[in-house]
């Protein structure tokens, strides 16, 4: 039984380092990629500006 409870307790921990360092990558590459659709759109936004002038 007892070996049971620490298997179960290395599972958890393992699951929950998964989950923090995933949520940590979000957190970087995440916010890149919104800037980059953002900066896609402002980008062509200017031409479109550009070819009307």
């Amino acid at each position: 039984m007892i070996v049971f409870m620490y298997v179960l307790a290395v599972i958890v921990v393992f699951l929950t380092l998964v989950v923090i360092l995933k949520g940590i990558s979000d957190r970087f590459f995440k916010p890149q990629k919104d800037l980059l659709q953002r900066i896609n759109q402002l980008e062509e936004r200017v031409r479109v500006l550009e070819d009307k002038a």
